[in-house]
């Protein structure tokens, strides 16, 4: 009988021992897609389900996006279209019309910081109130399609039940128009097309869908040595292939030290992870020799969500265009 309480024993010690994380590991999904910014330009992706979630389209225009995180209440241009803000400092809104002289304006657009992007529309209002109280500036909007160019208004007013608040129009008086956006805690951003009358346009798939997207947005020059810009805004600011982040959900590091293969569940969990909004393409890289979009040889993202570590790496990248490319992605749960 001796020997069967050792082995009872034996039994329950081992079922109270955690799960080594390296059992049976499962390999690397590859999940293909195309960025592009004539067709598709953004594509978020989920590392939990290994799939691309959502793929947006040109098509789906928006000029104005909103934050929707509790407390946070920045407002941002769209970076592929062109556009920018001009801050009149003047508070009453009939004021700016027609007449209102547009030549030598210091026109601006978002500017991009290490990780992040400052908002040209600044802090907009007094954001100590649950419903922060709107400085009442006027803005001038300035958005070019084509040849044409068009100028319209557009006041942040005092936030309301927790939303936004906005008064858009031109500068005719041809559109006037006040409209609530409201916040959505599902979603990053709630993104706003702004014609005769704004509406709402679904860009992103919920938070709980996709960990991190990839697409094209503002950046510095100097942050992008090997990285050619779609587009030049200044001397300093392009427009680039970003990788943007679901930071209510997930933190990252990039690793280039070791290769994708080396990296386990161990190796992951002392890495130093940063909640980031976006970082450069850092997945693939120019070949200026070639002209052409080659993969990052030695560069991965490891991704933590909760408690759980995932590993991203560019197995394979071919240009499309100088500018669009065909990407073959590994996703490795770790």
């Amino acid at each position: 009988m001796k020997y069967w309480f050792y082995i009872l024993l034996c039994i329950g010690l081992v079922s109270c021992l955690e799960k080594d994380p390296l059992i049976n590991p499962p390999g690397a999904t590859e999940v293909f897609f195309e960025l592009d910014p004539k067709s598709t330009n953004k594509v978020f992706l989920s590392v939990e389900n290994k799939e691309v979630v959502k793929q947006c389209s040109v098509d789906s225009i928006w000029h104005l996006k909103f934050q929707n995180g509790e407390g946070n209440w920045a407002i941002f241009l769209n970076p592929s279209l062109d556009i920018s803000l001009y801050n009149t400092e003047i508070t009453n809104y009939s004021e700016i019309d027609y007449t209102y002289v547009l030549e030598d304006l210091e026109w601006v657009r978002d500017f991009p910081l290490s990780s992040t992007v400052l908002p040209s529309f600044g802090t907009w209002g007094d954001y100590s109130f649950n419903n922060p109280k709107s400085f009442k500036n006027v803005y001038l909007l300035r958005a070019k399609i084509g040849l044409n160019l068009s100028y319209y208004k557009i006041q942040i007013l005092d936030a309301v039940g927790g939303n936004y608040r906005i008064r858009f129009g031109k500068l005719d008086g041809s559109v006037d128009n006040t409209y609530l956006v409201e916040k959505n805690s599902n979603y990053t951003h709630s993104y706003i097309y702004l014609g005769s009358k704004p509406r709402k346009v679904s860009i992103e798939p919920p938070l709980d869908q996709w960990e991190f997207a990839l697409g094209y947005g503002l950046d510095s020059i100097n942050n992008n040595h090997n990285r050619i810009p779609t587009k030049y805004i200044n001397d300093f600011i392009g427009v680039y292939q970003l990788i943007v982040t679901n930071k209510a959900k997930v933190k990252l590091s990039i690793v280039d030290d070791i290769s994708f293969e080396e990296i386990d569940y161990f190796y992951a969990k002392n890495l130093d992870f940063m909640g980031y909004d976006q970082i450069p393409n850092v997945l693939a890289e120019y070949n200026f020799d070639r002209n052409i979009y080659e993969a990052s040889e030695n560069v991965s993202l490891v991704i933590k969500k909760d408690n759980l570590y995932y590993k991203v790496k560019a197995s394979n990248v071919s240009s499309i265009s100088p500018f669009a490319v065909s990407m073959l992605l590994s996703i490795e749960s770790l």
